[in-house]
C-alpha cells in the first residue's frame, strides 16, 4: 500500500464506515469510539405507579393505623394453587393405598416401595 493512501474500515456490527487516522495505530480505537456513541440509546420512561394522596388515606384510616393496601393478586392465587396441590397429592396417596394390589401388579417396581412401608 502507498504511504499516503487511506483505506476505509467498516464495523461488522452496524456497517458504519470510517477512515482510521494514520497516527492512531490500529483501527480498534475509532471502532471503540463509534460503539460507545451508538450505545446511548434512549429508553422509554418507566411506568409510574399512582399512589393515593396522603390526605385521602388519612381520611379512610383512623389516626395511628398505618395505611395498608389489600393484597389481591399473587398471594391469593398461590394459596389456591397450594390448596389444590395438597388435595391432589392426598387423593393420589389415598388411591395408591386403596388399590395397592393393582398398582403392584401393573408396576412391579412399586412392590419395593410398599414393602418398605409395610403395606403388602
Amino acid at each position: 500500500m502507498l504511504a499516503g493512501a487511506t483505506r476505509k474500515v467498516r464495523c461488522a456490527r452496524c456497517t458504519f464506515e470510517w477512515v482510521p487516522e494514520a497516527s492512531a495505530g490500529p483501527a480498534a480505537e475509532p471502532a471503540a469510539a463509534h460503539l460507545r456513541t451508538e450505545a446511548r440509546v434512549e429508553r422509554p420512561p418507566r411506568l409510574l405507579t399512582v399512589r393515593p394522596p396522603a390526605a385521602a388515606s388519612a381520611e379512610r384510616e383512623p389516626p395511628g393505623v398505618p395505611y395498608r393496601r389489600a393484597r389481591a393478586g399473587p398471594a391469593s392465587g398461590s394459596m389456591a394453587a397450594l390448596t389444590i396441590s395438597v388435595i391432589a397429592l392426598a387423593a393420589l396417596v389415598w388411591g395408591l393405598y386403596t388399590w395397592r394390589g393393582d398398582v403392584m401388579q401393573l408396576w412391579p417396581p412399586s412392590q419395593r416401595l410398599f414393602a418398605a412401608l409395610g403395606l403388602q
